[in-house]
C-alpha cells in the first residue's frame, strides 16, 4: 500500500509525504526494520512521481505469476546482501521457482489474481506425479 499525506510542518511550509510499504517495493532509502517507508517532497507533483515508480515495481492482481516470483526473487536477494537472510536458502528458492514451479504451463501463465487454495492443489497434484514426495512438500513450502 502506498499513499501520499499533505504535512503542514512548524514553520507553516507544506509538505508531501509518500508513505509505502517496503515489503512491496525496492527502496533506495535504508529500511532499518521497519515495514513502512516514507519520502517528503516539496510539491505535489514530486510526490506523485515516487508513488508511481513505487506502485510500478510492485506486481499488480492481473500480473501472471512468473513477474511475481521474479519480484520475490528481487526482494530476497536485497535481504541477502542485508545480510537478513541467508544466500543458499535464495539458492534454493531459485531452483524450486525455475525448475519445478514455472516449468508447469498452467501456473506460469496464471495471473496472481486467479491463484487460490484449489489451483494450488490442483498444481501440486501435478507436481506430485513428476517428483518425489519429499521434494513435492519443499517446493509446496517455496510456493
Amino acid at each position: 500500500m502506498a499513499y501520499i499525506r499533505k504535512r503542514k510542518l512548524p514553520s507553516g511550509k507544506i509538505r508531501w509525504q509518500v508513505v509505502w510499504d517496503t515489503d512491496l517495493a525496492s527502496t533506495d532509502v535504508e529500511a532499518d526494520e521497519r515495514s513502512r517507508m516514507s519520502t517528503m517532497f516539496d510539491t505535489l507533483a514530486e510526490a506523485r512521481t515516487k508513488l508511481a515508480s513505487v506502485e510500478l515495481e510492485k506486481p499488480k492482481p492481473s500480473a501472471p505469476f512468473a513477474d511475481l516470483t521474479k519480484h520475490f526473487l528481487d526482494y530476497f536477494e536485497k535481504l541477502v546482501e542485508k545480510r537478513q537472510r541467508e544466500a543458499s536458502t535464495l539458492r534454493q528458492f531459485r531452483q524450486h521457482i525455475n525448475l519445478h514451479i514455472l516449468v508447469d504451463k498452467q501456473i506460469a501463465q496464471a495471473k496472481c489474481q486467479d491463484i487460490d487454495a484449489v489451483f494450488v492443489q490442483l498444481f501440486l497434484d501435478r507436481l506430485g506425479k513428476r517428483v518425489s514426495p519429499k521434494m513435492a512438500v519443499k517446493v509446496r513450502g517455496t510456493l
